[in-house]
């Protein structure tokens, strides 16, 4: 059939006829919907007939459409117009059909097979060259899209088939793909597709191979463990670390001693038995061994078990370095506004509305702090010193049951099962212990630390005045004294003092090989200072994301959730710095320490934490942080040197004489000769300071400065 072009009479848009088949049919414009009506133009073989056929005048039939003004036609390129698809060409007609169709002149078509395939055809719509440019491409697009993404993950397949996987924070690495690259050792079988070890034939003898129970170390000499194969794990301290983004070349493996791990003598391997009917399948280095869900769940445990932390921190070369001091820096213009100053809510009035009724059991004693200061409003300040000096902690349960009474009465229910009390002071409440103010004597029995020597009971006394609490003592201007006669010690003073003096000659007790009297927390039986508590817990990774300012008891939660930590601020002295519980702050890390969390949070604040045990911090202000001394002692044995330790001690004076920052407490420090052991008393940044430098020389990572000349 020859092509024609005709006009939409509605939107006036140029269409093609291509097939005889549309002549004479009511067809809808695929531009704007309306119907028009498909015929020839004069002159054309398909002119004044109906699908094809001529009239029987040989005259093209005059159609009362054709009385109506019509545009002339224009000439434009078939492939540019809109089309009218032939539902017989579009419906699967032979091929001797549409040979006929295309040709020059019309076919004779009879009408009984024109309307039997009519009938068989279902209506089509028209279709236009742009629409069917729009699907060609959406279909090549798509096709594209998809090949994209199988070669993508056929890469990722390939990719981690073949590369070790690092498990990050853990310090170990997935070396089960690595093992495939080794050649297997000569006779070595195992059986195929498997990823637990066969079991050793009956006539392996007593020293088959056993597997290793998850709760024991391999032994010394062994390779690393590797994440599916049921080894256990290593302290991260004793795994080598990967420098840059690649890794360095696998080094030859020492041989494994398998007498130590219970194993055949060497070159005794166990073997696996024999598949019936066969030899044994060899080993295919290539074959990925499949996992099991029991395998799984003990690789997701070996993950999660409380690894011990080494004393390397990803900042630095010593885990202490991670501590906060007063040499760093912060723009106070990152941190958010201050709250408007207000009239503080009345404690007392308080404390005095009534609670219908209240039944907390076990409950921490931070949260029944919490939950009271979020109910009245009132700022509830934990004095977390005195709890450990009294051996309590932030976090000791308390139980409470009311019954339309106020919170005067809740507090003291549940406070003064523990020794503990309340008071209200500018209009907040500072929960202590009782009578930690008290003036008492006590005597102490120190014969096994001086002997009947007066020149080592002098030495002790003197110790005691210049490194515990010298503003206490009567030299210094304050009502406490003591005396030392015969080997026992006699101090008057306030029960804070007391607890600082029998804590300093246990001390010295434990310094000098001596066992403690009575009880005392475990970093005082191992010489360790406090901080070395909390250590490992401000060593862990985590990921907050607060870039908008939400109030700061939020963001102190999630980071307490996160590090198993217990948070508690300072009150007492944060709201003399004009920070209050409504107070906002931002926070945005990912995969830092928890240390480097909260200096970035607080520091900008002008606020910084302490230690108090091993799961408290407290949050505090700079000046209470940089100059609040304790006591810490530090064997010097492993650094002692020829010098007989002249040239540490040069090292701890030159760290504590650092001027940091103006006013701010320096340290002071004294050496026992008998037990060679410092002891120092410092703000816990200093110590850090002092026990990083220690470490650091111990390990010989820190070259020592040339030994003093000795002194004449």
């Amino acid at each position: 059939m020859i092509p024609f072009t005709l006009r939409c009479t509605t939107c006036r848009r140029q269409l093609v006829v291509r097939h005889a088949a549309a002549v004479g049919k009511i067809l809808p414009c695929p531009s704007c919907g309306s119907m028009v009506l498909v015929e020839a133009p004069p002159g054309h073989p398909l002119a004044g007939g109906t699908a094809g056929q001529p009239s029987p005048s040989g005259s093209p039939a005059r159609n009362p459409v054709d009385s109506l003004s019509r545009p002339p036609l224009e000439a434009v390129p078939v492939e540019q117009a809109d089309t009218v698809d032939d539902p017989l060409y579009a419906s699967g007609a032979t091929a001797s059909r549409r040979a006929e169709e295309n040709a020059a002149t019309p076919p004779v078509v009879s009408p009984s097979i024109e309307q039997t395939d009519l009938q068989a055809t279902p209506p089509q719509l028209w279709l236009s060259y742009q629409s069917r440019l729009i699907r060609r491409w959406l279909i090549t697009g798509l096709a594209g899209v998809a090949l994209a993404v199988l070669v993508i993950v056929l890469a990722t397949l390939w990719l981690g088939g073949s590369k070790p996987v690092a498990m990050r924070g853990t310090g170990l690495q997935d070396t089960r793909l690595e093992k495939s690259s080794e050649p297997a050792e000569p006779g070595s079988e195992v059986p195929h597709g498997s990823s637990e070890p066969a079991a050793p034939p009956e006539n392996s003898g007593p020293g088959a191979t056993r597997p290793i129970p998850p709760d024991q170390h391999p032994a010394v000499g062994q390779s690393e463990p590797s994440i599916g194969d049921n080894s256990p794990e290593q302290p991260m301290g004793n795994r080598p670390e990967a420098s840059g983004t690649e890794r360095e070349a696998p080094r030859e493996k020492p041989p494994i001693d398998k007498a130590a791990i219970g194993g055949p003598p060497a070159g005794q391997e166990a073997r696996p038995p024999a598949p019936a009917g066969g030899p044994a399948m060899p080993v295919d280095p290539v074959a990925r061994p499949a996992l099991s869900v029991e395998q799984a769940l003990r690789d997701l445990e070996a993950l999660t078990a409380d690894i011990p932390l080494g004393r390397t921190a990803p900042s630095g070369p010593s885990l202490y370095d991670l501590f906060p001091s007063p040499g760093r820096a912060f723009d106070a213009s990152q941190a958010l506004p201050k709250p408007p100053a207000r009239r503080s809510p009345n404690a007392a009035n308080q404390l005095a509305v009534k609670i219908p009724s209240l039944d907390f059991h076990q409950v921490p004693l931070a949260d029944w702090c919490r939950w009271i200061q979020d109910v009245t409003t009132i700022p509830v300040t934990l004095d977390v010193d005195a709890l450990h000096r009294a051996g309590l902690s932030a976090d000791v349960p308390v139980d409470v049951t009311l019954n339309n009474e106020d919170f005067t009465v809740a507090l003291q229910r549940s406070l003064e099962p523990r020794g503990l009390i309340f008071r209200v002071a500018d209009n907040q409440v500072l929960v202590s212990v009782a009578d930690s103010d008290k003036v008492e004597t006590v005597q102490y029995e120190v014969f096994d630390l001086v002997g009947d020597d007066p020149e080592r009971n002098a030495q002790l006394a003197s110790w005691l005045v210049e490194l515990v609490a010298p503003v206490a003592w009567k030299q210094y201007g304050g009502p406490g004294q003591l005396q030392l006669v015969g080997g026992r010690l006699e101090v008057t003073t306030t029960r804070t003092v007391q607890y600082e003096v029998r804590m300093f000659c246990e001390r010295l007790r434990v310094a000098r090989g001596a066992r403690p009297q009575g009880t005392v927390p475990l970093y005082v039986a191992q010489l360790r200072p406090r901080i070395d508590m909390a250590i490992d817990r401000l060593a862990q990774s985590i990921t907050v994301h607060r870039p908008v300012g939400v109030p700061l008891l939020q963001i102190l939660d999630e980071i307490a959730e996160a590090s198993d930590l217990v948070l508690v601020v300072d009150w007492n002295g944060l709201i003399g710095e004009g920070w209050t519980p409504q107070s906002l702050a931002r926070l945005d890390v990912e995969d830092v320490s928890v240390s480097e969390a909260l200096q970035q949070l607080l520091g900008p604040m002008q606020l910084s934490f302490r230690v108090i045990d091993a799961r408290t911090l407290q949050i505090t202000t700079m000046p209470r942080a940089w100059n609040l001394e304790e006591i810490a002692f530090f064997p010097l044995d492993a650094v002692w040197g020829k010098d007989e330790g002249r040239t540490v001690l040069e090292r701890v004076r030159t760290v504590l004489g650092h001027a940091e920052a103006p006013g701010v407490a320096r340290g002071r420090f004294l050496v026992d000769p008998v037990s060679r052991t410092l002891m120092l008393v410092a703000p816990q940044y200093r110590i850090a300071q002092v026990a990083g430098l220690l470490e650091r020389l111990a390990n010989r990572t820190e070259e020592p400065q040339p030994p003093l000349p000795p002194v004449e």
